[in-house]
């Protein structure tokens, strides 16, 4: 045994060095990684820590909470003081600082869901009379979970009840429903009501809790101290105790009612009576302090590593496999940062307020290599509610291999209704399964040797490196990449060095149709050395586990290294070990590109992100059609559709905006499959929450004519601008861009837009061409008596010879026509006349459009310019490179080039601008979509015509107050532009 201990101190050296070496390499790796994708990532703003930096806040979780914590601060902090002073000067307990929290708390949901709070109290108290009735039922638990699970599952489906379902009188409220959806925080509302059921039940029965054998083992409760436990478990069984303003209180406490940890009815009701006394006022404020640390930390991780970034973006695809893999793992440190972060920021407020809660993350995600032990400590808070309330009384451990299965499909349900959630619960049960079965095994072997011993040791840190292979899996196809992403992910790694192009799509398409994956791959190698790092880093968790407890030889033990340093160093270690690196040229697509803004020859930096996080937008959270699927009215992976909807207000309540998305077209079958696996092919990758700024703003000095209108965003699903009606079954591709149209119109027209008195549809880009294709259709849809107009913004794409001769966007909606079964499917009027192709092209439609049209559109379109005038297939030799993206670069014959393309533009425009009407606002400036961003839309330096802006020409058309037919003179008389300027 002497000298396998002497072994494992040499090993710790290596394995030491080993972790050093790596994690010193993946530093510098990882900062290239970011340093060389930044231009093309989504969701990054100015940094404030290190101004020349960066930060990603693409996570609209985290940069809610981020932008929210001053006045979240501000608030507890008042609601602190008025809550303590009052407990010392008026001596409350239980029953007086309920009414207090609860009038406290009250006004706080007041705030965030104005005229919802109904419907939150309306079923607390349907929850409150089941359980003082039924309680000392047998049956009871039963009931309970119904209901609840009921409620659960239908807040979700009908995205938190609109008023109007109950009648036209009630419809004005839903003007009023606060600025963040209840439906998503009653979630642990829920919990809360069970945890009240249950421990109510439980109180009317004989108690089995044995406190005085608890004293004797808890270390707190020996020093006269009240734990967690004894308050959980000591019960509160008196009707009288159990009021309903406590229990009230209870659901909606405001430090933890956002997002937990989550506390039992027992354990929250004996702290209102008595506050709790395990942590002192110094331990308080170190906890506090040591969040801001952990806060700056997060900073400093963020403009440094933008991992959530690729995977926002959708970059990620377009990486190596160990590049994904890096991605993959540096987002799951920065959920746990985040859910840290999170947790313990409303635990300090609780424990101010004398509640103590579970700590939800004890320990660092590095710090686990079994699954057991990561649940236990990952929302450790829900982890105990499941076990108390699901866990137990399903059977315990006596039906643990079922038990499993029900406690994480209800975790996934819990979380939301997404297939890639119930594959993260499926998963993670599966991988539970062996587990189990080798740790009871591991318990009855008795090791007598030494050669023993570290063949036990040696399996386990294999068994190690396969559960966190496993929960890295799980948790990226639940969280992070979802199931088709994880499939994806895995088909990155069957990539055959020295493929041609046409072989590596096979590779995908073979995958994605077929599902079986071949063997001959270099993708192997990474594996290996991924699952080598990882029992590497099982094997030092080991050695840490050893230092702990004494077992190396104490010359090896040295009281400099802290629990808190090997924290650390696992932490580092872990980190460093899966960092490897191999070269990728990403591919860029148009709007997510970095661009510059000139106004007047002076370039800003600025992204679409800081836009929005600049400016402190609304985030209007996503619908999903849910009648879509029977109407086979589905996204290109066969994902439902769905929209952004912001209610309107006031005078307005009765009108409604409709914008439809844009986001470019797939012409292949190739081009659509990898299009499947991204926000513009599918649901599943939409962002949930999006901001409306522009003409989709909600404040009158940014959107004087629309800001009280019901507003709504139509998602980009289909690639063929809402007009496709086909499939491909070999490659698993849903056309289905009309029936998206149909199903989105009709599930408005349920919501009141029958009922408008105004309506106007809209569209920029590729949903501009939409809105001109279904402008008649849109129109149909009213009666007489509503004005209905039209408005398409940069949607004027021209039938233009490229800079080769040939006509690059033909060949490109030619692709889309016949990939689509448009051949039928376009303008009658014009299919009579054109081919199919030609009557894709809005300069064959316009003229034959009833609904009065507004076309807006940059003479110089930026797009334009790159994907139809100056692509590179057009470009071999890349003399237009430098002009196509930045327009100053262009020589003359480059110029002239443009005003022969602008010329042409301005002749097709003039006969369509002769009806009254129709409106025109074209501007000599190099741009793409002007309605969708505030500082083009309306600002004080937004591009004019004329002196007159977008917005207010866009609002004299549609009133029928003045002019609308605006054409700009040729470049460069136009000094309002705001061009953009493109790094290649």
């Amino acid at each position: 045994m002497d000298r396998y201990a002497k072994w494992k101190q040499r090993e710790l050296l290596l394995i030491l060095f080993y972790a050093v070496a790596f994690y010193a390499y993946a530093l510098r790796i990882s900062l290239r990684l970011s340093h060389d994708h930044y231009l093309k990532l989504r969701g990054l703003a100015p940094g404030w820590l290190i101004p020349s930096r960066r930060n990603d806040v693409s996570d609209a979780q985290w940069r809610n909470f981020r932008g929210n914590l001053p006045i979240l601060s501000f608030v507890f902090a008042v609601f602190t003081v008025i809550a303590n002073g009052s407990r010392s000067l008026f001596k409350l307990k239980a029953k007086g600082m309920a009414i207090l929290w609860l009038s406290l708390s009250l006004v706080y949901l007041a705030y965030l869901h104005g005229a919802c709070v109904i419907y939150i109290l309306s079923i607390a108290t349907a929850n409150f009379l089941l359980v003082k009735v039924f309680a000392r039922k047998k049956f009871f638990p039963f009931m309970l979970w119904a209901f609840n699970l009921f409620f659960l599952l239908c807040n979700r489906i009908y995205e938190g009840y609109s008023f109007s379902i109950f009648g036209r009188q009630f419809e004005f409220l839903d003007s009023f429903r606060g600025t963040f959806r209840w439906h998503i925080c009653f979630n642990f509302v829920v919990l809360r009501m069970i945890s009240f059921g249950y421990d109510y039940h439980w109180g009317q029965l004989d108690s089995h809790f044995d406190q005085e054998k608890h004293v004797t083992r808890c270390s707190l409760c020996k020093l006269g101290k009240t734990c967690y436990v004894v308050r959980q478990e000591k019960g509160v069984a008196s009707d009288s105790s159990c009021s309903f303003t406590l229990y009230l209180c209870y659901l909606v406490y405001a430090p933890l009612y956002l997002a937990g940890p989550i506390i039992s009815f027992n354990a929250f009701a004996s702290q209102l009576d008595v506050p709790q006394n395990t942590h002192s006022v110094k331990d308080v404020a170190r906890y506090g302090l040591r969040w801001l640390f952990s806060f700056l930390l997060m900073e400093l991780m963020t403009q440094f590593f933008y991992y959530n970034a690729f995977v926002i973006s959708g970059l990620w695809r377009e990486l190596s496999p160990v590049e994904i893999f890096i991605v993959g793992y540096g987002v799951l440190n920065f959920m746990w940062l985040k859910f840290l972060l999170l947790w313990r920021y409303f635990r300090f407020w609780s424990l101010v307020n004398g509640i103590e809660t579970v700590e939800n993350m004890p320990n660092c995600i590095n710090n686990c290599y079994s699954l057991e032990t990561f649940w236990k400590t990952w929302h450790a808070s829900f982890n105990r509610w499941l076990i108390r309330y699901m866990y137990i009384p399903l059977g315990g451990s006596r039906r643990k291999f079922l038990n499993v299965w029900v406690v994480f499909t209800f975790v996934a349900v819990w979380h939301d209704l997404e297939w890639k959630l119930l594959s993260w619960a499926w998963l993670t049960c599966l991988f539970f399964m062996p587990e189990m079965l080798l740790k009871s095994a591991s318990n009855a072997i008795k090791v007598q040797s030494a050669f023993g011993e570290f063949l036990l040791r040696e399996l386990k840190a294999l068994s190690g490196a396969v559960t966190i292979t496993c929960l890295m899996m799980a948790n990226l196809a639940g969280y992070v990449i979802g199931p088709s992403g994880l499939s994806l992910f895995v088909s990155s790694f069957l990539s055959t060095e020295g493929m041609s192009e046409g072989q590596r799509f096979s590779v995908l398409v073979y995958v994605h149709c077929v599902n079986v994956y071949p063997f001959d791959i270099v993708g192997l190698p990474v594996i290996g050395g991924v699952f080598f790092s990882f029992y590497v880093g099982t094997k030092l968790m080991f050695h840490i586990q050893d230092l702990r407890s004494g077992v190396h030889n104490p010359s090896f033990e040295t009281p400099c290294v802290s629990t808190e340093m090997k924290k650390l160093l696992l932490s580092l270690t872990l980190f460093g070990l899966t960092l490897l690196i191999l070269p990728v040229n990403g591919i860029m697509e148009f709007d997510e590109m970095e661009w510059f803004t000139s106004f007047n020859g002076t370039k800003v930096f600025k992204t679409e992100s800081d836009v929005y996080s600049e400016a402190k937008f609304p985030m209007v959270g996503l619908t999903l059609i849910q009648s879509a699927a029977a109407k086979g009215a589905v996204c290109l992976d066969g994902s439902l559709p769905g929209y952004h909807l912001h209610r309107g207000f006031g005078s307005g309540a009765k009108n409604w905006l409709v914008q439809l998305e844009g986001g470019g077209w797939c012409d292949t079958i190739r081009n659509c499959v990898y299009r499947k696996t991204s926000r513009r092919g599918s649901s599943k990758y939409m962002e949930k929450n999006m901001p409306f700024t522009g003409i989709l703003s909600d404040k009158a000095a940014e959107n004087p004519d629309f800001y009280n209108w019901n507003r709504v965003k139509v998602r980009y699903c289909d690639g063929g601008s809402f007009s496709g009606d086909s499939e491909n079954k070999a490659a698993k591709l849903q056309f289905r861009g009309k029936r998206i149209w149909l199903a989105a119109m009709e599930d408005l027209m349920a919501k009141g837009m029958r009922q408008a008195k105004q309506a106007l549809l809209s569209g920029c880009s590729a949903g501009g061409l939409a809105a001109i294709l279904r402008c008649d259709d849109f129109g149909d849809m009213f009666s007489p008596s509503t004005r209905v107009k039209c408005l398409s913004d940069a949607g004027f794409f021209l039938d233009a010879i490229d800079v080769s001769g040939g006509r690059s966007l033909r060949r490109l909606y030619a692709g889309v026509v016949k990939l689509q079964n448009l051949e039928t499917k376009l303008s009658k009027d014009c299919l009579n006349r054109l081919n199919p192709t030609s009557c894709f092209f809005p300069q064959n439609l316009i003229n034959q459009i009833k609904t009065p049209l507004f076309i807006l559109n940059a003479a110089y379109d930026s797009w334009q310019i790159q994907e139809s005038l100056a692509p590179k297939s057009a470009d071999p030799s890349g003399s237009w490179h430098d002009c196509r993206l930045d327009y100053t670069k262009c020589n003359a014959t480059q110029i002239q080039f443009l005003q022969g393309f602008r010329t042409r533009m301005v002749n097709l425009i003039k006969g369509f601008a002769k009806p009254s009407k129709n409106g025109v606002f074209l501007n000599s400036c190099f741009a793409h979509c002007q309605t969708e961003r505030h500082d083009t839309w309306y600002s004080q330096n937004s591009p004019a015509v004329n002196k007159k802006g977008i917005a207010v020409a866009v609002g004299d058309w549609y009133f029928e107050r003045g002019g609308a037919k605006l054409i700009d003179c040729a470049y460069p008389c136009d000094k309002t532009c705001h061009n953009l300027v493109f790094r290649g």
